[in-house]
């Protein structure tokens, strides 16, 4: 696997939305788009994401690949 198709996984909060997509603010202060509800893949479950919620987030370094929703973080797991 070469380096442009590694996958990361990240903590953010969601702090808007934008044509479809959630928008979130890693814990590095920089802002990412996530993939919208609709598109969440079934594994994981369907949720709808609030502004202030926390997730963990799956992403992949290729140029199409959009971030993904993984879960919602309780408060305790971001101490």
């Amino acid at each position: 696997m070469n380096d442009a198709d590694a996958t990361h996984e990240a903590i953010g909060t969601v702090i808007g939305f934008a044509a479809g997509c959630v928008v979130v603010q890693l814990s590095d202060g920089s802002e990412v788009i996530c993939r919208g509800v609709k598109r969440i893949h079934r594994i994981y479950g369907c949720f709808t994401p609030r502004i202030g919620q926390r997730f963990l987030i799956r992403y992949s370094r290729g140029p199409a690949r959009l971030p993904l929703l993984i879960k919602v973080l309780d408060d305790d797991s971001a101490k």
